[in-house]
């Protein structure tokens, strides 16, 4: 019921909805928003949505603990004997209340339960720490799973706020089910096109939202120019973006990309040839 407005429905008939006379009781509503600046604030005060998450892109250590999960049936290990007074399958003495193997991705904030210790080397700085999915994966997986988190850092450190969303990154892990050592050592270079064909829509996002054709063009050029490109490093992942920096529209970039290529010798094409450009501006 309601007056319809340009959505749909007008926000207080949503409102009434949600909490007004006619409200169901017993329920548990979810919302999701890509721009939550853009929401009334009588929508989202608090009595009305009880509890707000944001869900970021994924950092090093959630994609070295996501890795090890995902992994975890090619690199077996056995679970450590059971001592004296311990019952198998219960977590370790000390943690309390859990189960031993895989389930539910540990938490940031519970992070500190007990375990064997694992080589620095081979974890990470703190990846997996308390998480029994990682503590009990083999040492190669664990080795793996932190080369892995490394590529997952996005352009936060060169002041770009872009990174890998968990959709992304399980996209890029069941390209790659087949062999973590093959998703590990891949990622140094296809996470990073995948960074840059961002960048690239977002630095020349068109104006006007409604321009489907331009949209459609920006995804394509957005492929050729990840696909064509293959920074190794994060030296190269800077001059590919400082390259696109420096150019106003895409088609003058794209126009530019061999240039590019053959002044840096370490972004070596990925592709045999270059594939057809969309001149869109």
């Amino acid at each position: 019921g309601g007056e319809q407005g340009e959505w749909g429905v007008k926000l207080d008939t949503l409102l009434n909805a949600l909490d007004g006379l006619n409200a169901q009781e017993n329920r548990v509503v979810f919302m999701t928003t890509n721009h939550k600046e853009k929401l009334d604030a009588a929508l989202i005060r608090p009595g009305r949505i009880d509890l707000q998450v944001e869900f970021c892109y994924v950092s090093p250590e959630q994609a070295s603990r996501y890795f090890v999960r995902f992994y975890s049936h090619l690199a077996p290990t056995t679970p450590p004997s059971p001592g004296p007074g311990t019952q198998s399958g219960t977590t370790r003495s000390g943690t309390g209340t859990g189960t031993l193997g895989p389930g539910p991705a540990a938490s940031d904030d519970n992070l500190n339960a007990g375990g064997p210790a694992q080589p620095e080397a081979a974890r990470g700085p703190s990846h997996g720490r308390g998480d029994p999915a990682y503590s009990e994966a083999s040492p190669k997986l664990q080795a793996a799973a932190a080369v892995f988190g490394k590529h997952v850092e996005g352009l936060s450190h060169f002041g770009v706020p872009i990174g890998l969303s968990v959709c992304e990154l399980q996209q890029y892990l069941m390209e790659h089910r087949a062999s973590f050592e093959e998703a590990a050592a891949a990622g140094a270079v296809q996470l990073r096109q995948k960074l840059l064909a961002k960048y690239f829509k977002m630095r020349f996002k068109p104006s006007h939202q409604k321009q489907q054709e331009i949209i459609r063009s920006t995804e394509h050029n957005a492929t050729v120019f990840a696909e064509s490109v293959a920074p190794h490093s994060d030296a190269d992942m800077l001059q590919a973006v400082r390259f696109l920096d420096a150019h106003s529209t895409q088609a003058e970039a794209l126009s530019h990309l061999q240039e590019l290529l053959a002044a840096t010798p370490t972004l070596v094409p990925s592709l045999s040839h270059m594939p057809q450009i969309v001149v869109s501006g």
